[in-house]
């Protein structure tokens, strides 16, 4: 999809068939209480879920020192009593790409290979599948989406041939990334925009390919456990958990809002999972983005500053970088992404010249919402709160 006024990019995805259930993700740490000094924006959090209309939302923000404001409102499930509260975990959809893409970017910084290296050079079995021309796509290209590659225009059919797919989860993306890159679809390399979850699934297979190891356990080894995203983890919130005890996904319906059962199949299809399966709560999602913005503003930390800078380069400001939209209204530049697989919706926003972080999450995905209203509202109310200082007038109301 296109990226809106807001330069956030929606991935909308269809969910698959139900399937089996695992244990449920614990909350993390930092979702243990309200920390000290963090200011509770629990009303404000509550003022937009009612002007968004959806069951429960949590919002954080966060500077470069840490955390400035945390919220949740609204209910876990649709017709229950339970609240959302610190710790729950929400689905991020497509805020899942940068993670992939960081996860690239330790091994560059180990020396592995380098952004512009090419699928020929990297992953023999699956340049041995696929059209030659294709070879030469290289990772910067498929994590800014312009690797030529085209989603497949009926996402029902894209989604039901992943689940569908036999063998372990490293067989499942190699059959799924031969697919994408034989498509008659696609374009040359570097052939313009396209944004293409398959792009996504294909670097997640040449890791794999590289090191024998899925993608779930490299981005938690390498991402997730260094920057203590302890409540990260993959697919639906809560699979296998009692009704009311995390919070649970909701479709519409013509009374309101449909609970999904707790099951894998309330998602994306596993192979789907460097695009957009991964879980965690409001305050792990804040502190994510923290470290992106202290990336930003020149401190080294898990990946070099100048590292951090080059994800966030959109060559010729083309308005996506590597896993982030790029906006530059009024010159001062932002990271932006919105993820959904069409039963959650979550924002994050990582503004550097501002040295702020603003993350939302909540159980279900309005269409009204894709615009980022909300975190127009948030950033306009921390600063009527004196949380932050006030942002460009004529950027206020489209962060």
């Amino acid at each position: 999809m296109k990226p809106t006024r807001v330069l956030v990019i929606a991935t909308s995805l269809l969910v698959g068939p139900f399937a089996g259930a695992a244990a449920a993700q614990p909350p993390g740490p930092r979702g243990a209480a309200q920390q000290a000094g963090v200011s509770d924006v629990s009303d404000l959090a509550e003022q937009i879920r009612q002007d968004l209309g959806v069951p429960g939302l949590a919002i954080a923000a966060s500077n470069t020192d840490g955390p400035i404001a945390t919220g949740w409102a609204g209910v876990r499930e649709a017709g229950r009593p339970d609240r959302i509260r610190a710790g729950d975990p929400f689905h991020v959809g497509s805020l899942t790409k940068s993670m992939t893409a960081t996860l690239a970017a330790t091994f560059v910084e180990e020396g592995r290979f380098g952004w512009d290296a090419t699928i020929g050079e990297l992953d023999a079995a699956l340049a041995e599948q696929i059209p030659e021309r294709a070879r030469a796509t290289t990772i910067r290209q498929l994590l800014s989406h312009r690797s030529g590659i085209r989603d497949d225009p009926n996402t029902g059919r894209l989604v039901m041939g992943m689940w569908s797919l036999t063998g372990n989860i490293r067989e499942r993306r190699h059959k799924v990334s031969v697919s994408a890159l034989n498509s008659d679809l696609n374009e040359p390399p570097g052939a313009g925009f396209a944004y293409s979850n398959l792009g996504y699934i294909v670097v997640g297979s040449i890791l794999e390919q590289m090191t024998g190891r899925p993608w779930e356990d490299l981005v938690q080894e390498r991402v997730f456990g260094p920057l203590g995203l302890a409540s990260a983890g993959h697919g639906p919130p809560g699979v296998g958990a009692d009704p009311g005890s995390t919070p649970n996904g909701h479709a519409p319906n013509p009374d309101g809002w449909q609970t999904l059962p707790r099951v894998e199949g309330a998602d994306n299809p596993t192979p789907m999972g460097p695009a957009g399966r991964v879980h965690m709560s409001i305050e792990d999602l804040a502190e994510y983005g923290r470290f992106h913005l202290r990336g930003l503003r020149g401190e080294d930390g898990l990946l070099d500053s100048g590292t951090v800078e080059t994800m966030h380069d959109d060559a010729g400001s083309a308005g996506y970088a590597l896993g982030w939209a790029r906006s530059r209204e009024g010159g001062t530049a932002r990271s932006i992404h919105n993820g959904s697989n069409t039963r959650w919706l979550a924002f994050l926003l990582v503004w550097p010249d501002q040295d702020l972080v603003i993350a939302i999450a909540m159980n279900a995905a309005p269409p009204g919402a894709m615009d980022g209203g909300a975190i127009a509202t948030f950033v306009q109310e921390l600063a009527h709160r004196d949380l932050i200082g006030p942002p460009p007038d004529h950027v206020a109301d489209t962060p």
